[in-house]
């Protein structure tokens, strides 16, 4: 785990500045696809059970 601060702010200022970033976002962009995972009946168990919750 390591925390990156305002990552946000930083992949904006990269796009802006970074032809290539910008490209790569692009095709990145490109190839993905929308996936409603909530339509799966079995999901929300699925999802739930991968949590990793502290034992009681």
């Amino acid at each position: 785990y390591r925390q990156v601060g305002n990552a946000a702010a930083l992949g904006a200022k990269w796009i802006l500045i970074s032809r290539e970033a910008r490209a790569r976002a692009v095709e990145i962009a490109r190839r993905t696809h929308y996936l409603e995972l909530t339509t799966y009946p079995k999901f929300n168990r699925q999802f739930a059970r991968a949590m990793m919750f502290p034992e009681k």
